[in-house]
């Protein structure tokens, strides 16, 4: 049947590389199948069919590619696009995803590219061969082809081309466009290439067939390999970002050719040493963690699975995990403790500073302004100047790192322990600045005492330094393991559970005092005494909610004026209100954390090595945005006589990995492992500091201490 379709077009004249079109006239197409051909119909069809029908499908598609050379339309039928909305690319996920009324399908646009992307690799060589004869035949096949025929080939294979071109100028760009090392680089209108359609579907060994296939047509392999792998889409994806931000795991261990290196030689892993069950490894960088450019946008695998939230592949054993450890013993961890004991120092002087010496929130800098009386405490002021230059010198940092990263990732492209930072360092030493600039501007101008509205600005924005200053805290929290786990379990619930039920509390507290308050006496709800109505009730059913005794709050409904006669009526809209808050919506929100707990507790470990990653990478953005950058992270890689970078990594050999399985299924005891854990340098190190298990200790002391210091000197200098 495929036959005989054929030869009817090839009898009646009809081109064999006919796009489907609803409409002739290009500029009005809106075919959702527009650019697609028998071949691409062909490939799909193969796909599709059972193993017994595979070799007379492969045998309709060979003798569709002879006959389209014979009618001089292949070079047509191997670059026509697929381009209509049916074939769109949307978000790269495993499932398709509509992007408009019809669904979507992505696998690439050429017919290479659908078979690529459909994992028939006899349907990939059959067309680079028919490609690679096309080019051998040269201008010989087009010799019977006017200039203007040529010319509408080149436009229906994408070929760019001016009016001023000749034929030869012409035939030379079709039969280049039509080369195997083209149709093997080739970018689709989103910049993918072949890698990119490998990680979309998951095809680990197509991916290692295109490798092979590119060293195969191309000249310079290894350079334009290397180009493949780095180049970045529309999305601003490499394979190994796409691959991150799919969480494909097999797909990442064939890019970066680790663990199982001699699985995949092309990836460019190299056997160090072999001493027992030990083996070294060294891991080229130039994928998982390329050198930064101010060009580009943050890429690498640890940006990646950041952005992304893939903790999935932080598991022990992936390299993202030995990338993150290896960068946090050589420097994370030792920076982790010098910031946070410089923040300490920090916050006990703000909260002292702010707290102390008079109820005026910044008062050193006002008596020195208006030359009264030096302060009770010295100290206040020379403080207050040394935090604002503190202050002023880390928002400095912040508008650098904003000027490299850009606004929307600094502040919309962060997650987690970066937001806190961010966010707490940007918010809090501007207002701690404006609140300052506020009081000084205002005691210039001559006036004895500050007006009431400047010393309530001066104030709000000191106590909005002073919550940054604290939610900054968790910046470090989040740092170690112990308090890190709960805080990413308490924000899950927070975000997951907590939100969605204020917002169905809110709508019924609106509700039912709605009800109320239409039911209230009329001369209780004129409009100047609306607001205070609304914030009574409110209040009221509030109380109810949360007080133990619920006759009082219903004592005090009869006594109100606003009731008037209809207490009964009162009563009952009350304890239908309560009903519906504390038996449903309460046991509610109690249900749905429970599973949140149940669903991110085996998982929270990992989640919070995603929490750890960030902290590091916040610390890096700064060191970029200082250029310090090479100089804090140099020895945490191992250099090549090329200069390429390498990541040193030690494993157990297949003989190791299998003994070690063994092992751990004859011995389930869970207090020799929790043993073994202990006396792991890895287990301390997740802890966040070099005191291993008194990391947390010292925590708690620390959190004492500050809280300790909030108050102790608070009482000084009121008297005066």
């Amino acid at each position: 049947m495929a036959r005989a379709l054929i030869d009817y077009h090839v009898k009646h004249e009809v081109s064999l590389a006919t796009t489907y079109r609803l409409d002739a006239d290009p500029a009005k197409e809106k075919s959702p199948y527009h650019g697609e051909n028998s071949l691409h119909i062909a490939i799909l069809w193969v796909a599709s069919v059972e193993d017994e029908a595979r070799a007379d499908a492969l045998a309709a598609v060979r003798y569709l590619l002879d006959k389209a050379k014979e009618q001089n339309t292949l070079a047509e039928l191997l670059l026509s696009p697929a381009s209509g909305s049916f074939f769109a690319n949307g978000e790269p996920k495993r499932a398709t995803k509509r992007t408009s009324d019809a669904p979507s399908v992505y696998f690439g646009e050429t017919p290479l590219e659908f078979a690529v992307a459909n994992d028939q690799i006899e349907l990939v060589k059959m067309l680079l061969d028919a490609a690679q004869q096309l080019c051998r035949r040269g201008a010989a096949g087009y010799r019977a082809i006017k200039e203007e025929e040529l010319r509408e080939k080149a436009i229906i294979c994408s070929v760019p081309v001016e009016d001023k071109m000749k034929r030869k100028e012409l035939l030379e760009l079709l039969l280049a466009a039509v080369s195997p090392q083209r149709l093997l680089t080739r970018e689709t209108a989103n910049k993918n290439n072949l890698f990119h359609l490998c990680v979309v579907h998951g095809l680990v060994e197509m991916w290692n067939h295109v490798h092979e296939l590119v060293h195969e047509h191309t000249d310079g392999a290894e350079a334009e390999i290397l180009k493949m792998e780095t180049m970045e889409n529309v999305q601003h994806h490499t394979p190994l970002e796409l691959a991150a931000r799919l969480a494909e795991k097999k797909m990442l261990e064939r890019i970066i050719g680790w663990p199982n290196y001699s699985e995949h030689p092309y990836a460019g892993c190299k056997l160090l040493w072999k001493y027992g069950e030990i083996e070294c490894c060294l891991v080229p960088l130039k994928l998982i963690d390329p050198k930064f450019d101010r060009t580009k946008r943050d890429d690498g695998l640890l940006c990646t699975i950041d952005k992304f939230d893939r903790w999935q592949l932080l598991e022990d054993g992936q390299i993202a995990w030995e990338l993150l450890q290896r960068k946090w013993l050589t420097y994370g961890q030792r920076d982790f403790w010098k910031r946070m004991i410089k923040y300490s120092v920090l916050l006990a002087i703000f909260s002292w500073s702010t707290l102390n010496d008079s109820p005026d929130l910044h008062v050193g800098i006002r008596l020195l302004v208006t030359s009264r009386a030096w302060p009770t405490s010295p100290c206040v002021t020379f403080f207050t100047i040394g935090l604002f230059i503190v202050a002023l010198q880390k928002l400095v940092v912040e508008l650098r790192e904003i000027l490299v990263h850009g606004v929307s990732i600094y502040f919309r492209g962060r997650n987690g322990a970066r937001t806190v930072e961010n966010y707490a360092s940007f918010f809090g030493c501007t207002s701690f600045l404006l609140s300052l600039l506020v009081e000084l501007v205002a005691n210039t101008q001559g006036q004895s005492d500050s007006p009431i509205e400047v010393l309530a600005t001066s104030r709000l924005l000191g106590a909005v330094a002073a919550f940054c200053a604290w939610f900054y805290v968790f910046f470090f929290l989040l740092g170690f393991q112990s308090c890190g786990t709960l805080i990413v379990m308490l924000s899950e619930m927070l975000y997951r559970d907590v939100a969605r039920f204020l917002s169905v509390y809110i709508a019924l507290l609106a509700a039912w005092t709605h009800a109320l308050l239409m039911i209230a006496n009329s001369d209780q709800r004129t409009q100047h005494t609306v607001l205070h109505t609304v914030r009574y009730w409110v209040m009221t059913m509030f109380e109810a909610d949360v007080s133990d005794d619920v006759e009082k709050v219903v004592k005090r409904i009869r006594e109100s004026p606003a009731v008037g006669g209809h207490h009964f009526l009162f009563e009952g809209i009350l304890l239908c209100y309560l009903v519906g808050i504390n038996l449903l919506a309460i046991n509610t929100l109690v249900a749905m954390m429970s599973k949140t707990y149940e669903r991110i507790e085996d998982s929270n470990k990992l989640r919070w090595r995603l929490e750890k990653l960030r902290i590091l990478l916040s610390m890096e953005s700064e060191y970029q945005a200082q250029g310090a950058d090479g100089a804090r992270c140099r020895s945490y890689f191992t250099e090549g006589k090329d200069g390429e970078r390498f990541l040193m990594v030690h494993q157990k050999t297949k003989k190791g990995k299998a003994s070690m399985k063994g092992h751990d299924d004859d011995a389930n005891d869970d207090d020799t492992t929790d043993q073994e854990d202990k006396n792991d340098p890895l287990a301390a190190a997740e802890e966040g500091g070099p005191l291993g298990p008194f990391s947390v200790y010292i925590l708690f002391a620390w959190i004492i201490i500050l809280g300790c210091t909030v108050f102790l000197f608070l009482p000084v200098g009121r008297g005066g």
